[in-house]
């Protein structure tokens, strides 16, 4: 549900409401959402989450042109999909395909290359060297699952590039996640 400045700036009930919750902040200006500790203009992926009070303490001078929104947030459903504060210091890309069985990737950079170059891990017939990816792939059901299993490969062992990446020791994804 999302709740406008305008809206919380002509209700003191309102005011108070947004002080309980948990919010994003969404700017309609820059159609993105505040990074962590206003940081910047994210993705779904990359949006800080705020308290409430702070997030109107932040925004109340704002006018309407840059049509904020608080994003109230449902902590439960939200935890699986936050990004650890360990990824976020690291280049990485999150890719999201809701119809695989495991739709979350992270890319980050092969060893080699240095950053990411965004290229398929799968072929296809007539493919040339080089038409696949040099990326590390970590896939997961939800970024937690897939920051863990980057986690690991990056802490275990350097992998160069592709997707075998991905292919690490199960009995140590479960001693990192909850």
């Amino acid at each position: 549900m999302k709740i406008t400045l305008e809206r919380v700036k002509r209700s003191p009930r309102m005011v108070d409401y947004l002080s309980r919750k948990l919010v994003r902040i969404w700017s309609g200006e820059h159609m993105a959402y505040w990074g962590p500790r206003n940081s910047g203009y994210f993705d779904l992926a990359g949006a800080g989450f705020y308290d409430g009070d702070d997030a109107y303490l932040t925004t109340k001078h704002c006018g309407p042109e840059k049509k904020i929104e608080f994003d109230i947030v449902n902590p439960e459903k939200e935890k699986s999909w936050e990004i650890p504060e360990w990824l976020r210091a690291m280049t990485f890309r999150i890719d999201y395909s809701p119809n695989c069985p495991s739709p979350v990737l992270i890319r980050m950079p092969s060893i080699r290359s240095g950053g990411i170059d965004g290229k398929r891990y799968f072929g296809f017939k007539g493919d040339k060297p080089g038409d696949l990816t040099k990326d590390q792939l970590f896939f997961g059901k939800t970024i937690g699952d897939a920051a863990a299993r980057a986690l690991i490969a990056i802490t275990e062992k350097p992998v160069t590039a592709g997707v075998g990446a991905f292919h690490v020791n199960e009995r140590n994804i479960a001693r990192l996640m909850p």
